[in-house]
């Protein structure tokens, strides 16, 4: 694992005989001047350009790796409480780095911006690029709104193996960038390196995580001999994969469903002309009967469940499953296809349309996302028209292009928006609005890569500021790149389709070997009082990259009132 480092020496007179000159950064017109410390005297830590970090702390990093650095506090004694108010009120307004002119200011931000005042850990990334980041180990810290202009990521929490493995070098010359979708000739070599692994996660905050299934993760832990110090320079850790499709009991009148007055929906996603038809897009898994649901307990119930998933995936049943007669008695007697099914919108009585199209093989035995390959379906209707889709009243406006996926892991503002549904006897539009207050603002963590049938599945990872409140019954919903304000031009980039447990301590409870003081952990302790987080919370959204002709297609948004 790469190391956590810090400065080990104060800024001095004669830095610059061993350092590079700091590039002179163009001065504000009205720099925020934080109030004089009673320190200004003492020396300073302070981060520096990234060819500064690549020279004098060549033993944390290079030129061509990420680095990960920590930000101390200063001191703050002798500070009364007006000059500890005015602190926080400069850290809060700051905008950017380059304009605080308080020396220091990187520490000068993690002391008294509310948001990291408080917490024991606060860190930065730094990529060869010489993008930054800060990082955090606890959610409550972690805002989706820049601080200082820098973006906060969560740092997860890397489960490395129990016994100490002989670790080899980085098989990559050249850095993996998180900002980047990898690609396959990147994915199929890690398959190569992780012949156990069922795909990899590659979060911003500059680790990778090894996916592997569920009730798998704690034999591979103890039994492991090798690992690798880095991959690309990230760092690398060990993670059962653990989905959960974002349909839900609701008692609303918005979503999508199989039958009339049905309380299990998901979200109305988008109007779209694909060619010379018109359709409206839903989840496919809000329309077939949910898989087989696997824990980590080691019951007979459980054990039951994996055996019938390995028969099931055994090549000899994978084939017979596949052939004419029993494909019929399949579909006969399993609800695992969405086709010909009617879709009832809200708690309308008549059908808005019939799905004619769908992109998934779902499986009633083996469990979600097996089968899915972009949990998604086309809704068309003969002789009526559909339900027009419009952004929210006085909200943005809807662009007719879909953004690739690539915008939004880089960086730019997200969020997610739904549609109300109307009862399509008389068509008026469905109205949309963004899901809730703390959705306006939501940021990109990752990619999740996974390999099902000889074919790389990928999906972006996202969270809001309060991941503790599901957002279930939103499956179909669309995450869109852009300001949720009114009249902004924003585009949607995927639907929502699932939720996945953050590895954070408390998530990855069952597959931490013991004893304790064996772990390879990278946090001092779990952030919070452990009675307001349990395992179950604090889920990252995700949604998968949208097939070809779906990124193509023209999306038909409707105006009203603005």
């Amino acid at each position: 694992m790469a190391p956590l480092g810090k400065r080990l020496h104060s800024d001095t007179e004669k830095d610059h005989e061993s350092d590079w000159s700091e590039p002179t950064a163009t001065p504000p017109s009205s720099p925020l001047t934080a109030p004089p410390l009673p320190i200004a005297v003492t020396k300073r830590q302070r981060l520096r350009s990234p060819q500064d970090l690549s020279v004098s702390d060549w033993q944390y990093g290079s030129s061509h790796r990420p680095l990960w650095i920590t930000i101390e506090r200063v001191k703050t004694d002798g500070l009364d409480a007006t000059q500890l108010a005015m602190n926080r009120r400069t850290a809060t307004e700051t905008n950017s780095l380059d304009t605080l002119t308080t020396v220091g200011g990187e520490s000068f931000i993690r002391t008294f911006h509310p948001a990291f005042e408080e917490r024991e850990y606060v860190g930065m990334l730094v990529l060869p690029s010489g993008w930054r980041a800060w990082i955090v180990e606890d959610p409550f810290s972690a805002p989706t709104t820049p601080v200082a202009g820098l973006l906060v990521h969560l740092m997860p929490q890397t489960v490395q193996p129990y016994y100490p493995p002989s670790k080899y070098n980085d098989p990559f010359d050249k850095a993996l960038d998180p900002r980047q979708i990898c690609s396959d000739a990147v994915l199929s070599r890690l398959l190569e390196l992780f012949s156990y692994a069922i795909g990899f996660t590659v979060f911003k905050a500059g680790v990778l995580n090894v996916m592997v299934p569920t009730g798998k993760g704690r034999k591979l832990l103890e039994s492991l001999q090798h690992w690798p110090g880095s991959l690309g320079g990230l760092i690398v850790g060990l993670q059962e994969l653990e989905l959960r499709p974002t349909v839900q009991q609701v008692n609303w009148g918005t979503g999508a469903a199989a039958t009339a007055g049905a309380i299990s929906m998901g979200a109305v996603g988008l109007k779209l002309r694909i060619g010379g038809k018109v359709a409206l897009t839903v989840a496919t898994h809000c329309f077939v009967d949910p898989a087989l649901t696997l824990t980590t307990k080691n019951n007979i119930q459980e054990l039951s469940k994996r055996m019938a998933i390995k028969v099931v995936m055994s090549r000899p049943v994978a084939a017979l499953c596949k052939t004419k007669p029993v494909a019929w008695c399949l579909k006969k007697f399993s609800d695992n296809s969405a086709l010909g099914k009617l879709v009832y919108l809200g708690s309308s009585k008549e059908p808005v349309g019939r799905i004619t199209e769908t992109f998934d093989k779902p499986s009633t035995v083996i469990p979600y996302p097996h089968g899915y390959r972009h949990d998604l379906s086309l809704v068309t209707q003969e002789g009526k028209p559909l339900p027009d889709i419009t952004p929210p009243v006085n909200g943005p406006r809807l662009l007719p292009e879909f953004a690739h996926p690539a915008v939004a892991l880089a960086g730019s503002p997200v969020f997610t928006l739904a549609y109300e549904a109307s009862s399509p006897n008389t068509p008026k539009p469905i109205t949309g609005h963004v899901i809730s207050d703390l959705q306006k603002n939501e940021l990109v963590e990752g990619v999740q890569y996974l390999w099902q049938e000889g074919q790389w599945q990928r999906s972006l990872l996202w969270r809001t500021e309060k991941d503790y409140e599901t957002v279930q019954g939103t499956s179909g919903s669309v995450l869109c790149v852009g300001s949720p304000d009114r009249m902004e031009p924003v585009q949607a980039v995927l639907f929502q389709n699932y939720e996945t447990p953050f590895p954070f301590p408390w998530a990855l409870k069952y597959t931490e070997p013991q004893p304790l003081d064996h772990y390879r952990d990278t946090l001092e302790r779990p952030p919070g009082p452990l009675k307001t987080v349990s395992p179950t919370l604090f889920c990252l959204k995700g949604g998968f990259f949208l097939p070809e002709e779906i990124q193509k297609a023209t999306i038909i948004a409707a105006r009203v009132g603005n």
